[in-house]
């Protein structure tokens, strides 16, 4: 049995959740709120902080192990992330990362799956329809975040429309909402854990009709857990996964590995 630390995305609240509840390890958790990723600078430094303070155990978020055990592992539920994890480091405990660019691999199960996705070619390399212009949903990202959709147009005429007047509102939000032309594709990912509990009937219902309102393609991928849960469960394979020893620091490897210590 671990004693594992994870700092992890609010994005993947549900889907950690659910692995650790069926762990074998023991887990203690700190989630920091989706979208620090647009600010790559106040990522790095705001995981920096935490770890720095696990280290001396001064975290105001963490339970250390009980009878001096210390954690064996900090695991980040972040990917490379806008370059938002390099430069990390712990003084005293090995940090393990899996190799992603970003969670959506943590959620389809692979980084070579999520590769994939974008090539045009699949794993046994037949061709398959390339997707470079995907917007991806999931459970985590609806509840975090301001997703493409009729709720999130009203929501900015909202706040817009007190300084400009509604009609001008809503002629400024339909012409930020432009971007949309550069996506056509929603692809809802949807793990086959959560299958009829009602907030993933209600994640996929907002996705389609998100889909409607921008005029993508609708499609659910199948999701799969065994990357995350693998990650929880310290099978830690140098294929998928980065072990960052005390006094090193994660740095981008720009090839498929993704990662690697400095």
């Amino acid at each position: 049995m671990l004693n594992l630390k994870i700092i992890a995305c609010k994005s993947m609240y549900r889907e950690l959740s659910l692995l650790a509840a069926l762990s074998t390890n023991v887990t203690d958790v700190t989630w920091l709120r989706q979208g620090l990723h647009d600010t790559p600078e106040k990522l790095a430094q705001t995981l920096q902080a935490e770890v720095a303070a696990i280290d001396a155990e001064t975290d105001m978020h963490t339970n250390p192990p009980p009878y001096g055990d210390g954690f064996d592992a900090i695991l980040i539920g972040y990917g490379l992330c806008c370059n938002g994890i390099v430069g990390l480091s712990s003084e005293k405990t090995p940090i393990v990362i899996p190799r992603a660019h970003d969670c959506m691999t943590f959620f389809l199960g692979s980084k070579e799956r999520y590769k994939q996705e974008f090539s045009g070619v699949d794993a046994s390399g037949a061709e398959k329809a390339a997707n470079g212009g995907t917007y991806w949903f999931s459970p985590g990202w609806i509840e975090c975040c301001t997703m493409p959709s009729a709720a999130s147009h009203e929501y900015r005429v909202k706040l817009l429309t007190p300084k400009y007047g509604a009609e001008r509102a809503e002629k400024m939000v339909d012409q930020w909402e432009e971007y949309y032309a550069g996506y056509s594709r929603l692809a809802y990912i949807k793990w086959p854990e959560f299958e009829g509990l009602p907030f993933e009937t209600r994640a996929v219902e907002f996705s389609k009709e998100a889909a409607v309102r921008t005029g993508w393609t609708y499609e659910e991928l199948p999701g799969d857990p065994s990357l995350l849960r693998d990650f929880l469960e310290g099978n830690w394979d140098e294929e998928r996964f980065l072990v960052v020893p005390p006094g090193k620091k994660v740095a981008a490897s720009f090839d498929d590995d993704i990662i690697e210590v400095e």
